[in-house]
């Protein structure tokens, strides 16, 4: 996307959307099987998805439309595809925690958990947060 920039003027934000997408086909053609549910779903709800897609179904036709029919069964759960999420920041200040650089994987985790359905309720998800990982 980078070297076709040169040849084609693009904006920095097409540019980034270009690659966004490029580097988005490359994840739903090697890892969108074997994504876990979480990981899925933020794909799925990711601004690159529909253009990935769209690629996706001129080189593989058959994977495009599995990853459609999957994307669709997600959103339909009960949990949705990306819903607000239940802790913050602030909540694991409130539970003692001192903010630092393990706060981005403790808020991640408890998402990832949000999102599987592992964690049912904001103070299940909070635990995740706050557990040591394994």
């Amino acid at each position: 996307a980078r070297r076709m920039r040169r040849s084609v003027v693009l904006s920095n934000d097409e540019t980034e959307e270009m690659v966004a997408v490029a580097t988005g086909l490359a994840h739903l053609e090697s890892r969108w099987e074997t994504g876990t549910v979480a990981q899925r779903k933020r794909w799925a709800s990711a601004p690159w998805f529909h253009g990935s897609c769209v690629l996706l179904e001129g080189r593989q036709p058959d994977l495009a439309a599995r990853i459609r029919e999957d994307r669709n069964t997600l959103a339909s759960d009960p949990v949705g595809l990306s819903p607000d999420p239940w802790v913050s920041g602030e909540d694991l200040i409130a539970s003692g925690l001192r903010p630092g650089p393990d706060f981005k994987d403790r808020l991640e985790r408890a998402y990832d958990a949000q999102l599987d359905g592992s964690a049912a309720t904001a103070h299940d998800a909070l635990r995740v947060a706050l557990a040591d990982p394994d």
